[in-house]
């Protein structure tokens, strides 16, 4: 007993399958011939093509391209190696500013003490007299590499108005109270 499959009732054979274009599988074209243009070099006969199918303006293009990121790459290289050393610069300035600073410290409020000694509590006349900083801070930028760091800088503005404070008692120990103090201050390193 034979089972017919497939439309049609034709005894259980299949009628090939149509492509869209109507014609059969094996009506297929066959495949277009390769066109190779020149000889596979550079600016062969017509100029027009090299070996493996990328034209010459595309390759020109993409060497262009490549000397354009190499040299994009060197210049971040080099920028990054001039931050590095003034990153590194700045942290040796740092690192020797604080290690001095531990003495610088010590000794400023050591002569605090020696001065509150011998004088009294001299913090409220001069807290309550001062009118204005007689040490100032500036910044600036500083460009390093198309980066602009900023830098400080102290400077003194105006005179010293308790120049005669201590007069009475305990001049020596105010007169180095501010020296060391304004030591600690102007610390550069």
């Amino acid at each position: 007993m034979a089972v017919a499959r497939g439309g049609g009732g034709q005894g259980g054979q299949m009628p090939p399958p149509k492509l869209l274009g109507g014609g059969q599988i094996g009506d297929l074209p066959p495949p277009p011939p390769k066109i190779e243009r020149g000889n596979g070099h550079a600016g062969g006969p017509d100029g027009c093509l090299v070996s493996g199918g990328v034209g010459v303006g595309a390759k020109t293009m993409m060497d262009g391209r490549l000397k354009g990121a190499q040299k994009g790459h060197s210049l971040l290289k080099k920028k990054a190696d001039a931050l590095q050393l003034r990153f590194r610069m700045i942290l040796g300035n740092i690192i020797e500013t604080k290690v001095l600073m531990g003495d610088v410290m010590k000794e400023a409020a050591f002569s605090l003490a020696e001065t509150k000694f011998a004088c009294g509590d001299v913090n409220q006349v001069v807290l309550q007299n001062v009118t204005k900083a007689q040490i100032k801070v500036r910044s600036r930028k500083d460009n390093v590499a198309g980066v602009n760091l900023p830098v400080f800088e102290h400077y003194q503005d105006g005179s010293d108005t308790f120049e005669l404070a201590g007069l009475a008692r305990g001049g020596q120990q105010v007169a180095r109270l501010k020296k060391n103090y304004a030591k600690a201050i102007k610390n550069d390193g």
